[in-house]
């Protein structure tokens, strides 16, 4: 039950009746009333719980012996809380608890008339835990801040409610110009993408999203590419997510750069293999074939022999060719984008009786394409064409490509015995469309399960 002190209060005011008393007990904090001279008159068991003594040992003690920092300066300190009237005064401090140990506590300090008398209640609440939670979040904060260099928190309607410096030197707009502003009135992205559109959205239903995302910062005249992950949290009482940006920029220009080298390096090959191998293949074959004739006469079963070996010696020319072929996008130029993927179809179908079979829309849109998407979405095809016949085993292969003035889309599904992702067979070939999608702009999502096929599903920017 509340304790006071009798001579203190029962005698000269009425805070020391009953229903008082059980109003103070009834508190779920630690209530303490004090007088004009400071010192402690009434208190109530929850706040003698916290401060570690028997109730009736902290009545008459000063409120400087319990209390550490935030209360008022010493000088006429309750009498400054008392001219305060009916207003609260919300303070933070620290307990000194009876065995001397501190504890974070928030104080609420409040006049308090009684009869003709006034004095000051304060309710005190621990912190401990709430002080905490404040020093994880700042640790955490502290190492997103290194990781990232943007860190943003957004509420559910996208309302921008944290922005550190990263943010702000990437965007080009200061915290105090954007916070309780929503997002997409900052960050700029390009056409298929929004916060308020899809990003945020995402992240409500699958929990997290990451993606590359290109940006078009205030001020700035050039674009950048972004490494954007969004996850759900709370922030207080405040549902919504976090979102991490880093600038990847320059790494995607690098990657890019070293793509067009490798492209460049096979291109060589290809026409190596074409020029000289080839070539001297051909010069092999026209001479066995001139030894075949001379024997012809004398001695059939050598001719028959020389035969065979200028046979598999055309084939093994033919073979080298396609080769060639595969590893040179010539035909690109020689037939266009449109035509080099239907030649592409006939020349990787490994027999006869498989079937690749190419729809295309829009062709003269598509064949505007430049040179550098044009490739990636040929080496695209041909990965996914090579995979479904030589390791799916699959006896149809369909591609489908269309395009309007804002983004190309590229399906292509098999028969073939499909794959689980995630296992060592969905390896690098799909990492590398993947990755030929994302230096585009665009995304590819692959989808395959055992003896269901593999479907590819590829959406980039017309404009990049």
């Amino acid at each position: 039950m509340a304790i006071t002190k009798e001579s203190e209060i029962q005698s000269r005011i009425e805070i020391g009746n009953e229903q008082f008393r059980i109003l103070v007990e009834a508190s779920p904090f630690g209530i303490l009333i004090a007088g004009r001279d400071e010192k402690i008159a009434m208190v109530n068991l929850f706040a003698a719980n916290l401060f570690g003594y028997d109730g009736s040992e902290l009545l008459g003690l000063a409120l400087k012996e319990v209390i550490e920092g935030g209360l008022p300066i010493p000088a006429n300190r309750l009498d400054a809380i008392i001219r305060l009237g009916t207003d609260t005064t919300h303070l933070e401090g620290r307990a000194r608890r009876r065995d001397g140990s501190l504890i974070p506590v928030e104080m609420a300090l409040s006049p308090l008339p009684s009869g003709e008398q006034l004095y000051v209640l304060a309710t005190v609440t621990d912190i401990t835990e709430k002080r905490e939670s404040e020093s994880q979040l700042v640790f955490l904060a502290d190492i997103m801040e290194r990781l990232y260099e943007a860190v943003i928190f957004l509420d559910d309607q996208g309302l921008i409610c944290f922005w550190n410096s990263g943010a702000a030197k990437m965007f080009g707009v200061r915290e105090e110009d954007v916070l309780g502003c929503h997002v997409d009135e900052h960050i700029r992205l390009s056409a298929e993408h929004t916060f308020g559109g899809d990003l945020i959205s995402t992240v409500s239903d699958f929990g997290r999203l990451e993606k590359l995302v290109r940006c078009f910062p205030s001020g700035v005249s050039s674009s950048k590419r972004l490494r954007l992950k969004g996850t759900p949290v709370t922030w207080g009482e405040k549902k919504g997510s976090v979102w991490l940006a880093n600038d990847v920029t320059r790494e995607a220009e690098l990657e890019a750069e070293i793509v067009k080298i490798a492209e460049n390096e096979q291109r060589r090959i290809g026409e190596d293999l074409h020029d000289d191998l080839c070539s001297q293949l051909s010069g092999i074959g026209c001479l066995v074939e001139v030894l075949a004739q001379g024997v012809s006469d004398s001695d059939s079963n050598e001719a028959h022999t020389l035969a065979k070996v200028a046979e598999m010696i055309c084939a093994a020319g033919e073979t080298a060719r396609g080769i060639a072929a595969g590893l040179t996008s010539a035909v690109i130029k020689r037939e266009g984008f449109v035509g080099a993927v239907r030649e592409l179809a006939e020349r990787r179908r490994p027999d006869p009786s498989k079937e690749c079979l190419v729809r295309i829309e829009d062709e003269a849109l598509l064949d505007q394409l430049d040179d550098e998407k044009a490739t990636h979405l040929y080496r695209i095809i041909q990965e996914a064409m090579s995979n479904a016949f030589r390791h799916g085993h699959a006896a149809r292969v369909q591609v489908k490509l269309s395009a309007d003035q804002s983004s190309i889309r590229l399906q292509i599904s098999d028969d073939g015995g499909g794959f689980e992702p995630g296992t060592q067979t969905s390896g690098l070939g799909l990492l590398t469309m993947s990755h030929r999608a994302s230096l585009m702009g665009g995304t590819c999502e692959i989808s395959s399960s055992l003896q269901e096929g593999t479907q590819i599903d590829c959406v980039v920017p017309f404009h990049h």
